[in-house]
């Protein structure tokens, strides 16, 4: 089907059109996501007749093709997290795909039942299959992100890629390759964005650096061809950040904040990247990559430097807990050092340096880190047993030194050391650990999918 820009002049006139023409003209405003076009274009068709269909048959598809724009509107809105709804108060986005879903259905029935064969109904009764499948995933896809939001971030970390290979799998096995709506073919690109997403989490979970920066990149590409059709204005800044540009929304823009909100799991994957794969980074690349990288926003290297100097800390650092893991440790992204020295120029880290290695640490002090690392390791040790997500707090009395540490999540533990007394429940020292764990731990992305659309 055609995707060129419908011409604005364009007023059906009444009597029969072809029905391909309307088709393409209606997914392309979808496409553009100019959904208030496409249900004025829907109204203008109910004064015409696509050849072929009968009366009846083509005012169901009119009027429902109209109530899918407002429900693709709400959609990308985000409207199924807010208590009120526009048009009806006690429905949801969700029931509002369904009972579209059941009205085409029933058109599809109404079809079957016709005694006339032709080209033209088999390709009526083929838009209203791939429009039947559309309300069925689009459903499913507003389950997931209500999903997303539950309280238990553990759970939805865990969860999320068997939900997406859910709604993977149900929509091939009603459609298979034979994808005709670009609708259809833009949910594709969303579900690869969103498992994208969460297989990125999970190799960073298991300091998998390089495969994470490569389907980074990938998901950049991925994201600028789905955004491609955004309408925004000239004039409206584009901010740079290391793969792609992302517009801002203008005023006359309509509220895509599922757009913004990909936009936002994106540059948090990447600051998490930059977090754990910083001595890795600092390395390789060359000085203007990393002044990108602390520049991105957000940056949790940033937000690190700045609570360091509001609590005046020692030290700030993320321990890698090797402890069960038996392979030989020659640092992150050994490989390339390997294949150039080759293994018997270079040894694998060994004792404490190698079960607990430092992901990062702030300053990067190696006498001042080999002085605190014994103790730092043993506060995670006596703590390991309760392996949960609270604040671990010791005081060396001898040595006037705080220390704190929390598991951040798997192996990664977060750590501070204060060459001072200070209390355990510090507020600076809890905001700061509040604000990295829920960062870090994805808990501040999830919250702003719900609250997105109260701003």
């Amino acid at each position: 089907m055609s995707t060129q820009e419908p011409s604005t002049s364009y007023r059906p006139q009444t009597g029969c059109v072809d029905l391909e023409t309307s088709i393409d003209t209606y997914c392309t405003y979808l496409s553009k996501f100019q959904f208030d076009k496409a249900r004025d274009f829907c109204e203008e068709q109910r004064l015409t007749q696509a050849a072929h269909v009968s009366s009846k048959q083509w005012q169901c598809l009119v009027a429902n093709l109209s109530q899918l724009a407002l429900n693709e509107s709400h959609y990308f809105s985000l409207v199924f997290f807010s208590s009120k709804f526009s048009f009806r108060k006690d429905n949801q986005v969700r029931e509002a795909y369904v009972n579209v879903k059941n009205e085409l259905e029933y058109c599809y029935e109404e079809c079957d039942k016709s005694t006339e064969t032709n080209e033209n109904n088999d390709e009526f009764k083929e838009f209203l299959r791939q429009l039947i499948c559309l309300c069925t995933i689009r459903s499913k896809l507003v389950e997931f992100y209500v999903f997303l939001v539950t309280d238990n971030w553990h759970q939805t970390i865990e969860e999320s890629e068997k939900h997406l290979n859910m709604i993977k799998n149900s929509m091939e096995k009603v459609l298979g390759d034979d994808i005709k709506l670009p609708q259809l073919k833009s949910i594709e690109i969303e579900l690869k964005i969103l498992t994208g997403c969460f297989k990125i989490q999970s190799d960073l979970l298991n300091i998998n650096f390089i495969d994470s920066l490569i389907q980074l990149k990938q998901l950049a590409q991925d994201l600028n061809t789905w955004f491609s059709h955004v309408p925004f204005k000239t004039s409206t800044s584009k901010p740079n950040f290391l793969f792609f540009n992302f517009a801002k929304s203008s005023k006359n823009t309509p509220k895509l904040l599922l757009l913004h909100w990909f936009s936002k799991f994106y540059n948090t994957l990447l600051a998490k990247l930059c977090l754990y794969g910083h001595e890795l980074f600092v390395s390789h690349l060359n000085s203007n990559d990393v002044k990108s990288l602390l520049n991105a926003q957000p940056s949790f290297i940033q937000s690190i430097v700045s609570y360091s100097r509001r609590v005046n800390s020692a030290m700030i650092c993320l321990l890698l807990d090797r402890m069960d893991n038996k392979e030989p440790f020659y640092g992150f992204g050994y490989q390339n050092a390997l294949t150039k020295y080759g293994k018997d120029n270079i040894g694998p880290l060994t004792g404490r340096h190698g079960m607990y290695p430092a992901l990062c640490r702030f300053p990067n002090d190696q006498k001042l880190f080999d002085t605190l690392h014994p103790s730092i390791i043993s506060l995670i040790q006596d703590t390991a047993e309760n392996s949960d997500e609270r604040i671990r707090f010791y005081y060396d009395l001898r040595a006037n030194t705080t220390y704190f540490t929390v598991l951040v999540e798997k192996n990664v533990h977060l750590s501070v050391v204060l060459n001072r007394k200070v209390s355990e429940k510090d507020q600076t020292i809890q905001l700061m650990f509040t604000d990295l764990l829920h960062g870090l731990r994805l808990i501040s992305l999830i919250h702003d999918l719900r609250q997105s659309h109260k701003n």
